[in-house]
């Protein structure tokens, strides 16, 4: 733990002066103090430094004829210039010269749980996540206190982040807030920060995302959605920022959590996002858009927080149940709503469920007419097959499974958030000869869907600076639309993929859907069309 207790001589800080510059008759007009905010463990010291400008633009020490005054100094005391810390509390200390004044900020709080303080704590490791392209080093060029600060390199391209991660679980429901010091070397918004993300499921992660910081040090609090919960925690905090706009370094400091005052973050208001879904019996689906929002003085902070923070009910466990993780699982024919609880205050927002009997195509989808040398195939009866890697990248979230009907092969996925399905390890796809992506699909019920293609560029690595992606939905209303209990055939202009300004080197296919849903996949291929030259 840093020592922040200063010994100064308190000749050192009296000396001769007034309001009028010796030597020069010039008025004081203001002051500001060094350091202008601190974060003090209780029982430690800091002594400011004050300067003053004066009205014909000039500037020094004042080290006379100062009031020293503590917005609360039953939480932090001032004595010419030299404040300590009594117990946990947020104080500003004024200092003053005549009609000029100038402020500095006091955090007072008990030491906590340390993660960074001058070094990584004690049984606490920084991990980057997996490609990342570089990692937290201590600098102490510039730290907000004591003797150095952790910077975080944002490359140019891709990303940097990672977690700090304990090995013996810990126990945080003594706290309140994570909180850190940060700044940037230039004004920018930080991705994410949070908590809970222990590499293996995070079930109680929760993040803060679209953090603004400056180039001045400035201190973060990250509430903790609910302390009683965390008793066996791994994944102690983490952070990531994707490249924007050229590369940059992000600083932090004095990272702990702390049993702060409930007023300080004010009251939790937990959410889940309204929707309206429509299921077959069999499904199982998350409960989405989980939320925890604390007032934070006069800043609203929103959280999104895992499932597991939150209890569930269902207004008829005959249509559908809904187990401690937050999955929905659809076992009768009608019409539920899902409601949730933060301990025992109610969660805002209703997930509508609708569940019809399960229901699967009867016949193939219709064969391809497109002439084979017009065509590149991922799956199709119809035509050979280029190598595909893998119909369900491992990052999915959806169950596949290899059908026949009749004589033709088809994919089924269900309980599908989202599939990856790539191709780039043998060899990417070359489509610059290909005008159009086909695929059809069946669904039970109707929902909306979400197509990505994306090309991985000449490195063939994702995240290499070169990648080129554009994702279209589709629903009803959309042309092709969308049709439950019917084959339908998607045959998409590849310039409506307006952001892959290149097709040589394409390596995914992402489908995806807002409601978990089942879908039938067959005939996914490029073609040229008979138009085109």
């Amino acid at each position: 733990m840093r020592d922040t207790r200063v010994v100064l001589a308190l000749a050192a800080l009296a000396a001769c002066g007034d309001n009028e510059r010796p030597g020069t008759g010039a008025a004081l007009v203001s002051l500001s103090l060094s350091p202008p905010s601190v974060q003090l463990d209780v029982g430690a010291s800091q002594a400011f430094a004050v300067t003053g400008v004066y009205d014909d633009g000039s500037s020094g020490p004042v080290r006379d004829g100062l009031t020293w005054t503590s917005s609360d100094p039953d939480a932090v005391s001032i004595d010419a210039g030299l404040a300590r810390a009594l117990r946990p509390g947020a104080v500003t200390i004024t200092a003053a010269a005549g009609a000029a004044t100038g402020t500095a900020e006091v955090i007072a709080s008990d030491p906590g749980l340390i993660l960074f303080a001058d070094a990584v704590a004690d049984g606490v490791a920084f991990v980057p996540f997996d490609g990342s392209t570089t990692e937290l080093t201590v600098d102490t060029s510039a730290p907000h206190g004591g003797g150095a600060a952790l910077a975080l390199a944002v490359p140019a391209t891709g990303y940097a982040g990672g977690a700090f991660r304990t090995g013996a679980a810990a126990d945080l429901s003594a706290y309140r807030a994570v909180t850190f010091w940060a700044r940037a070397s230039r004004a920018t918004v930080l991705d994410v920060v949070g908590l809970g993300d222990d590499g293996a499921g995070n079930p109680r992660a929760a993040e803060w995302h679209a953090v603004p910081l400056t180039t001045t040090w400035a201190r973060y609090v990250v509430p903790l959605p609910a302390p009683a919960q965390l008793t066996a925690e791994t994944g102690l905090f983490h952070l990531a920022e994707g490249a924007d706009g050229g590369a940059y370094t992000i600083w932090l400091d004095d990272l702990r959590y702390e049993a702060i005052d409930a007023a300080a973050v004010g009251a939790p208001a937990p959410a889940i996002a309204s929707a309206q879904v429509a299921h077959v019996v069999g499904d199982a689906f998350p409960v989405e858009g989980a939320s925890v929002t604390f007032p934070v003085g006069d800043s609203p902070r929103t959280l999104a927080v895992s499932r597991r923070y939150f209890t569930y009910a269902s207004s008829d466990p005959d249509v559908a149940t809904v187990d401690e993780a937050g999955v929905v699982h659809a076992v009768g024919v009608g019409a539920a709503d899902i409601t949730a609880r933060l301990g025992e205050l109610p969660a805002t927002g209703t997930l509508g469920v609708t569940v019809a009997a399960a229901t699967a195509p009867a016949e193939p989808a219709p064969a391809p007419t497109v002439p084979a040398d017009d065509v590149i195939a991922l799956f199709s009866d119809a035509y050979t097959a280029v190598a595909v890697d893998t119909w369900r990248a491992d990052w999915s979230n959806a169950t596949l499974t290899e059908l026949e009907i009749g004589a033709d092969h088809v994919k089924k996925y269900s309980n599908l958030v989202f599939a990856g399905i790539e191709f780039f390890r043998t060899a990417p796809v070359d489509a610059t000869a290909m005008t159009h992506f086909h695929v059809d699909l069946w669904l039970p019920v109707l929902t909306a869907l979400r197509l990505k293609l994306v090309d991985f560029g000449a490195d063939g690595a994702y995240g290499g600076g070169d990648d080129r992606e554009h994702e279209l939905s589709f629903d009803d209303t959309t042309a092709p639309a969308l049709a439950a209990g019917t084959w339908v055939g998607l045959d998409v202009p590849l310039e409506a993929f307006a952001g892959l300004t290149t097709r040589a080197h394409l390596s995914q296919l992402i489908v995806s859907s807002s409601s978990a849903s089942t879908v039938y996949v067959d005939n996914v291929y490029l073609h040229r069309s008979s138009n085109a030259p």
